[in-house]
């Protein structure tokens, strides 16, 4: 349960955190997966893309604690995750079980 805390700007007006189009989204899937051969080549091409298009770090909340996302990994496990920090502690959290950009579900 990950909300994205948005930083102030004082000089724009535009929307803090820039909405992805749902044909954006999937022509960055279809970029990230077209030379893909099976279900692990596409999670690389995934992460890929979330790498080097998401800009870390960033203020976020999980259970209601702020926390900073500092990048995102691939673990063994073939899983793309969120490595998040609070302080002293850090934690690995796979994306697909974090609800992003203050979604509500």
């Amino acid at each position: 349960m990950i909300k994205r805390k948005p930083v102030r700007k004082t000089s724009s007006k535009k929307p803090l955190w820039p909405r992805v189009s749902k044909a954006r989204l999937e022509e960055m899937i279809k970029e990230a997966t077209v030379d893909a051969y099976g279900e692990s080549e596409q999670i690389t091409g995934w992460f890929t893309m979330i790498d080097e298009n998401l800009a870390v770090p960033f203020e976020t909340t999980v259970l209601g604690v702020p926390v900073t996302v500092e990048r995102v990994d691939l673990n063994h496990s073939g899983q793309i995750v969120a490595i998040c920090s609070r302080g002293r502690d850090r934690q690995s959290l796979p994306i697909l079980t974090c609800r992003w950009f203050g979604s509500s579900g």
